[in-house]
């Protein structure tokens, strides 16, 4: 509609001529010019008030400006141009700087529509452009989205001068790629800012070195836990409602009704209902599958794990109680058609367990966290000493918790802490990445690597022993996988198995950097090239997993051997070249000072190999008349005792030979050749001899076990009296079970198992001895008058002892049972010629 229509029906009434108009709107009027000269004095004055904020800005503001616009990549002038837009951008950078002024001020070259009118540069028709703007503002009036600077103070007790404005302003960027992002940007600030800043210190004042420690790791949990509150809170599900169908069909009880009798509305609230149960039993699944963390991980990484898992899980339980979902729910309820009742059922009780189960595992693994603790900030004796306490606090979270003590979260767990133990040695020898590999002192990397070692010992051992100790006191034992736990823990201690090796021999090699021995420059300038070779590599020496370090070594061992070779013939010939054996001596003296092994100075242990080959042809011989028959000490079992003897044989040559060993160098001599290729040869016949006769017990074991199966009692039939029937084959079993445990030998399950019973066998076998020696004499102490009147009472006899002739044997488990009734015959008065034996259990 034209809002000018009623003033032409006017002119055409009066009949104004256009001519007329047309002059009258050439010529302006008195009131227009006044508002143009206003509006002209209006912008001159802007324009001062701009000019004057400008000036406003001392050097002290320019300076934090400049550092602001470097850190947004812009011009220094575009962001003061943009500062001066407005009084209030102008007096909050100014109150930065003085007495209880604000703490901090964030700056921003944002996205805007225009300038503002106020500014002194304003445009009208740039009132709807979008133009780069800088802005500042109060810290608590942000609403955080794309790049901001943060122009901070420590305090605000007094104004800040030139003096100490770059001591006591800070200044840092953080980057929020989309709203509602605070944890991300804190995250940020604590990496790129916080964290740096800090490290870079490097006096604490008083603070000793425990507690500079301390708040660093606890500096690095605040940093883990932003980092695990983000992933949690993005791990949350969101699922698609339709607010159409929702708000419109499915608001109300009458509408739920109405709707549930239209079947294309019916349809449409299936498809929603059976997309959200396919979202949920994703989730489920996922939930399910085992999560495989990266190595360089420790069990705090479990933690976060299932918090993500609650997280998603309650997000899904706040769903289904909402009340879009219970709507949806209840129409097709009423339309008594859809079959995804029956499947949501059993979704529901899914959902129902895994919260549980996510629910009880933080509960209960953030009750180890103070106990795990330690693993991640203190020194190896604060980490040993904490071990035990970690076993006990997971054992018992095994036997209290609901879902923990499964495979899957034992092993988790227990790997995850190995990892850790991995890390936590990684830092300590590196003292937290400070310090290279290779620029430690070699002394002193090989103490952190004892120590390293001696935490891993203990983990293992105090992890062997509570799993002994759960199968001793009848808990549930952990189904877990020691090998699987562990292997982490041995290729680490390989790796610094190898290191150390490097280490040592930098220490023993370093006596060549002492020396004025015209011709050893070279080979110390072997070793030391390998050295440098070695460690000038750029990978991380102490990551296990990187193969290419074992090649290395390989190179570095075989350079160092080369140098060995060579320093072995350069002595050589250095003693080949003396004129006499005085002036030969004189030589070695002097390169036994460097206490060098590789030289092969002594020459004394091949006189001792030289004399161990005559005493080995004499035991030879005494071996070959001795063996079918040897000498057997008094009450040992013969095969036991046969191997004592061929011990006896191999110890006469073994001792000589272990020191022998020790001396490669005389190993290595012509002579000593033919020492140690005949104990080779005796060696090979005493452990076939060992074998033989051990594999011949262990078949006999076998026959052995049948004779367990056997009555306890046999009858003699030619003279009418029972007999114990315990084979002597069993009582030499136990003592040869005995002695093979006493030498270390590996002893059949069948044999050990008897033995260990043997108190169980024994003990009634005696009992039985004793009870049928009283029996004979009493049958024997009879008299032809009386033996009508007991034959009533020996035939009761003879009726309690029949089972014993076939049914009750040696591995019977009413054995002792059946012993015992037969005791309590005389308590009860039949038979006082029995005296009860006391029978071991």
């Amino acid at each position: 509609m034209d809002p000018e229509r009623n003033v032409k029906r006017l002119r055409k009434l009066l009949g104004v001529s256009r001519t007329m108009l047309k002059r009258a709107a050439r010529r302006p009027s008195v009131s227009d010019q006044e508002r143009e000269d206003q509006q002209r004095r209006r912008f001159q004055l802007l324009r001062e008030m701009r000019q004057q904020r400008i000036s406003s800005l001392g050097p002290n503001q320019r300076y934090v400006l400049e550092i602001c616009a470097d850190l947004l990549g812009i011009d220094p002038e575009e962001i003061v141009t943009g500062i001066v837009d407005e009084s209030k951008y102008v007096e909050n950078v100014n109150f930065i700087f003085e007495e209880k002024g604000p703490m901090a001020i964030m700056i921003s070259n944002a996205t805007m529509l225009g300038y503002p009118t106020d500014s002194g540069r304003y445009q009208e028709k740039l009132k709807y452009t979008e133009i780069q703007r800088t802005v500042c503002l109060r810290s608590d009036l942000v609403d955080l989205i794309g790049k901001w600077t943060v122009v901070y103070r420590l305090n605000n007790e007094k104004s800040i001068d030139n003096r100490s404005v770059s001591d006591e302003v800070g200044i840092f960027m953080i980057f929020a790629e989309e709203r509602n992002a605070c944890l991300n940007v804190v995250k940020t600030f604590m990496d790129h800012v916080l964290k740096p800043s800090i490290e870079a210190v490097t006096e604490f004042g008083l603070a000793e070195k425990e507690q500079t420690k301390k708040f660093f790791h606890i500096l690095n949990m605040y940093n883990t836990f932003l980092k695990s509150s983000e992933a949690t809170v993005s791990s949350r599900v969101n699922f698609d409602i339709s607010h159409e169908l929702f708000k419109g069909l499915l608001l109300v009880r009458w509408q739920i009704e109405a709707s549930s009798k239209i079947i294309t509305r019916v349809r449409l609230v299936e498809r929603y209902f059976q997309q959200w149960l396919r979202q949920i039993q994703g989730i489920l699944v996922e939930g399910k599958q085992i999560q495989r963390d990266t190595p360089d991980v420790g069990p705090l990484q479990m933690l976060v794990n299932w918090r993500r898992m609650l997280a998603r899980y309650t997000t899904i339980t706040e769903f289904v109680t909402s009340r879009a979902f219970n709507n949806h729910k209840d129409c097709l309820t009423l339309s008594r058609s859809s079959k995804l009742l029956n499947r949501w059922a059993e979704i529901d009780n899914q959902v129902t367990l895994a919260l549980n189960e996510a629910k009880d595992n933080v509960r209960y693994i953030s009750s180890l966290q103070k106990f795990w603790d330690p693993l991640y900030r203190s020194s190896p004796n604060v980490i040993i000493s904490s071990l035990p306490g970690l076993m006990v606090a997971i054992r018992n979270v095994s036997k209290t918790a609901h879902y923990f003590n499964t495979p899957v979260n034992v092993t988790g767990l227990m790997v995850k802490i190995s990892n850790q133990l991995t890390i936590t040695s990684k830092n300590y020898i590196t003292d937290n990445e400070h310090s290279s590999l290779w620029e430690i002192p070699s002394a002193e990397l090989i103490e952190k690597i004892e120590k390293c070692k001696e935490v891993m010992e203990n983990y293992k051992n105090i992890y062997i022993h509570t799993v002994d100790e759960m199968k001793n006191s009848n808990e549930r034992p952990w189904t877990v996988s020691s090998v699987y736990i562990l292997t982490c823990l041995q290729k680490f201690l390989q790796r610094l198995e190898k290191v150390k090796w490097i280490a040592n021999t930098d220490i023993t090699y370093s006596i060549l950097d002492r020396i004025m021995i015209s011709g050893m420059e070279r080979f110390n300038a072997m070793i030391k090239g390998a050295r440098i070779t070695i460690s000038s590599q750029l990978y991380d020496p102490l990551n296990y997993r990187i193969e290419t370090f074992d090649l290395d070594f390989e190179k570095f061992v075989n350079e160092v051997e080369e140098a060995e070779v060579g320093m072995q013939q350069f002595v050589k010939l250095l003693s080949t070249e003396c004129p006499s054996a005085a002036s030969v001596m004189l030589v070695l003296k002097r390169f036994e000072a460097l206490n060098l092994e590789c030289l092969c100075l002594d020459r004394r242990y091949l006189e001792v190999a030289e004399m161990l080959e005559r005493e080995m042809f004499l035991l030879k011989d005494v071996y070959n008349e001795e063996r079918g028959n040897p000498f057997i000490p008094r009450n040992l079992p013969p095969v036991a005792g046969r191997i004592i003897w061929i011990r006896s044989i191999f110890k006469k040559i073994d001792l000589p030979m272990q020191a022998l060993k020790l001396r490669q160098c005389v190993l290595a001599h012509k002579k000593a050749q033919r020492t140690v290729r005949y104990y080779n040869y005796m060696n090979g016949i005493i452990c076939h001899y060992e074998m033989a006769y051990h594999k011949a017990w262990f078949d006999y074991v076998e026959e052995v076990r049948c004779l367990l199966n056997a009555p306890i009692m046999t009858t003699n039939k030619e003279e009418a009296i029972y007999i114990v029937n315990v084979d002597r084959a069993i009582l030499q079993l136990i003592s040869e079970t005995e002695w093979m445990w006493k030498l270390n030998l590996e002893v059949p399950n069948m044999a050990a198992t008897i033995t260990y019973c043997k108190d169980r066998l024994l003990g009634p076998a005696t009992t039985l001895k004793l009870m049928l020696q009283r029996y004979d004499r009493l049958r024997a102490s009879l008299t032809p008058v009386f033996i009508n009147i007991m034959r009533f009472r020996l035939q009761e006899i003879s009726i309690l002892l029949k089972p014993s002739l076939s049914t009750v044997t040696w591995i019977s488990e009413n054995l002792e049972d059946y012993v015992e009734k037969v005791c309590v015959v005389r308590n009860c008065g039949y038979y006082n010629w029995y005296c009860p034996v006391k029978i071991a259990t």
